[in-house]
């Protein structure tokens, strides 16, 4: 009986520690790697076409947000006559030209 109670307060002291104690402690420094943790093992469920969709229209909002921020970007985006709304599928990317070093 004993050995039951300590099997269950080790348990219980794992719990408290791995979900709460630790990660409050790096999100109190400014580390999120439970939170990230966290939304991985989250997207480990979800299926690939759900996924995809969330990373296309992710990099969809990082090209329209660098078209209207940057500069360098919209003239890129303006000298081969593209608008970040005309990107509609992934093969739409492939019209924008890579980046170079020299560049």
């Amino acid at each position: 009986m004993k050995s039951n109670i300590k099997v269950i307060k080790i348990k219980l002291n794992n719990m408290i520690f791995g979900k709460i104690i630790i990660p409050l402690f790096y999100y109190l420094r400014g580390d999120f790697r439970y939170k990230y943790l966290s939304d991985y093992m989250k997207n480990l469920e979800k299926p690939q076409n759900e996924i995809k969709n969330y990373q296309f229209n992710r990099l969809k909002k990082l090209v329209t947000h660098a078209y209207e921020t940057v500069p360098y970007y919209k003239k890129l985006f303006d000298s081969i006559n593209i608008k970040p709304s005309d990107i509609k599928t992934i093969n739409d990317f492939k019209k924008i030209p890579p980046i170079e070093k020299d560049t």
